[in-house]
């Protein structure tokens, strides 16, 4: 079975792969496919998620080999530049770990870079929480972390409701503790976290900016996980510059 995936733009154009965040789905990205028209534009619902929720169990290795395909099949004999969004900035990892002759350039924000067994172990242990929420309350609990802004809420109240379980989210852990990170990346990387994001995202950029010496990384102030959402202009202009090889814009500062 394929991803459910939404095509937009020329599609003789240089293609990006939009890669959406956990519990969320391609639809975080409309700010996005709505700026850059220039671009053939994928976005797909990865395993679990979105349109995509009957392919499961989610896994990193198996979501980057359905990716793979998707490229394949929209893309052939072609590459991608690669924008993925913390669970999609994983999966996008492991996918230039697994194929990275598929990729042209690639831009991951608030992602991880393997988290520790120990962090695996104290957010597994911590599960138990969920159960003192409602499932509205735990959804509006999630989007309020993530930074959802209100205008955008109602496009992600079905996906959270379905994803925010216990068993959902332990199996994120798990997958995040033992990712593979590609042992050598000969295409450029951007890494991205915002300003208000947790000491752990930074250290993760931080990380893949010692690992690779083609990756560069920066900081967005003041805003937070999903900052696609809260300021898409500046977001939809770092990915244009990024891909076109032009000078980021001036709202970004260094890590």
């Amino acid at each position: 079975m394929n991803l459910s995936t939404l095509e937009t733009g020329d599609k003789n154009a240089p293609a990006i792969l939009f890669l959406h965040g956990g519990g969320l789905s391609r639809r975080m990205w409309e700010p996005q496919l709505e700026r850059l028209t220039d671009f053939h534009c994928l976005a797909p619902d990865l395993p679990e998620h979105g349109e995509s929720r009957s392919i499961a169990p989610f896994t990193l290795e198996d979501s980057a080999r359905r990716v793979a395909e998707l490229i394949r099949e929209y893309v052939p004999g072609g590459k991608v530049s690669l924008v993925g969004l913390s669970l999609g900035g994983a999966v996008a990892l492991t996918l230039l770990s697994q194929v990275p002759e598929l990729v042209e350039s690639a831009m991951v924000t608030g992602t991880a870079a393997r988290i520790s067994k120990t962090l695996e172990r104290v957010g597994a242990a911590s599960l138990w929480m969920l159960r003192l929420y409602t499932p509205q309350k735990l959804v509006e609990a999630t989007a309020k972390q993530m930074g959802i802004p209100n205008q955008y809420r109602s496009l992600f109240d079905d996906d959270l409701l379905h994803t925010q379980t216990e068993e959902f989210t332990r199996r994120l852990y798990h997958e995040l503790a033992i990712m593979e990170l590609p042992e050598k990346l000969d295409v450029p990387l951007l890494t991205v976290v915002g300003g208000k994001e947790t000491a752990a995202a930074r250290d993760a950029a931080r990380k893949l900016v010692r690992l690779y010496p083609t990756a560069r990384g920066f900081t967005v102030p003041r805003y937070g996980h999903v900052w696609n959402l809260q300021i898409p202009e500046l977001f939809s202009d770092t990915v244009r510059a990024w891909i076109n090889g032009q000078p980021l814009p001036t709202g970004l500062q260094p890590l």
